[in-house]
């Protein structure tokens, strides 16, 4: 039996505001020792208040675990946030931890939050979930977010997730997410990416990759191009097709390229079209090499024109051909020198 409170607490002993001699008010309970704490039962656990939880310190929660389970949820709502960093969260059940406040949940660490069960998680509200700090949001597993719950997580969490975090997330959670979620995720630069680094965009379904910010598909690193589907690439939007680099060119597949909408050639700059590979720019369709326009054209390289065919080369349009440069038309060979269209040269040099 426990001597460390002037009262001497038993199995028996009542938890209330004080008056008997058997009970134990809420200043008596914040001098419990572990010793006495050891000794509450279930059925007392039951009937404790919030009041008596708010005198709790960190180091006394440990010794509550195993009678946690029973504290009413409201009355769990008394912890001081400065105590929360000792609650065991793996033990709180359906009914305690919707009851925690956004202030107790603020408090949590990394790794408190790491502990976090899938059910536990469906438990909590989008409110609750936002209340998280970014420094512990890195403690959250994303395969717990099962389902939609991913959704449940607000829109301004997203910037603060990791690029870990953006990668362990599954096709079916990507493509649960609106456009405000998947914008929230962060570019960052050359030397610091953000998370977007992490997104595995072969996992979008056609109608979120045109849901990514022009930016954001600028950000996208060599790797995350290469795994674009031509379905996807047929799906970018106008402004996300003129947003991507020379760089992007090189890293987009030669299944890719090619998928680019006849319609949205002329949206590509410049210094994309010039730096096309030679295989890809070859399996243009004839319909995408007539949409090449008069000021794309100029940034044309020899490789390119040597790799078309003649079919390709009758198809560039009069005002794209007269902005050859000389150049480019020394890419020309017999095979497809068939298709030049030499009235449509301007003269100046190109017949040298």
């Amino acid at each position: 039996m426990a001597t460390t409170t002037a009262k001497k607490f038993t199995d028996k002993s009542t938890f209330s505001d004080g008056g008997e001699i058997t009970e134990f008010s809420a200043a008596d309970f914040a001098k419990f020792q572990p010793a006495d704490f050891a000794l509450i039962t279930t059925l007392q656990a039951s009937t404790l208040t919030a009041e008596y939880l708010a005198t709790l310190k960190a180091a006394s929660i440990p010794s509550l675990v195993k009678v946690l389970t029973k504290i009413p949820s409201d009355a769990l709502t008394g912890i001081i946030p400065a105590a929360m960093v000792s609650l065991p969260l793996t033990t709180l059940t359906s009914e305690q931890l919707p009851a925690l406040t956004a202030e107790q949940i603020g408090a949590l660490t990394s790794t408190q939050i790491a502990t976090l069960t899938s059910k536990q998680l469906g438990f909590l509200a989008p409110e609750q979930l936002g209340a998280i700090s970014t420094k512990s949001l890195v403690g959250l597993k994303m395969d717990s977010l099962k389902g939609d719950l991913i959704s449940n997580l607000p829109i301004e969490q997203f910037p603060f997730l990791t690029s870990t975090q953006v990668g362990a997330l599954t096709s079916a959670q990507l493509n649960t997410l609106d456009a405000e979620h998947l914008n929230a995720l962060t570019v960052g630069t050359i030397k610091a990416p953000g998370n977007i680094a992490g997104l595995k965009v072969a996992l979008l379904v056609s109608d979120n990759i045109s849901k990514l910010l022009p930016e954001q598909v600028t950000g996208l690193t060599s790797t995350q191009l290469a795994a674009f589907t031509t379905v996807q690439v047929a799906n970018l939007t106008d402004d996300q097709i003129s947003a991507l680099s020379s760089t992007q060119a090189l890293s987009l597949s030669s299944k890719a390229i090619p998928a680019i909408p006849a319609s949205k050639i002329e949206l590509l700059s410049g210094d994309f079209i010039k730096a096309i590979p030679s295989a890809s720019f070859k399996a243009l369709t004839t319909d995408r090499i007539s949409q090449i326009t008069a000021d794309q054209s100029p940034m044309l390289t020899s490789a390119q024109i040597n790799a078309l065919t003649s079919a390709q080369i009758d198809k560039l349009s009069a005002d794209a051909t007269a902005a050859l440069t000389i150049q480019a038309i020394a890419g020309l060979n017999k095979a497809n020198m068939a298709g030049l269209n030499l009235s449509e040269l301007n003269g100046d040099g190109q017949l040298a």
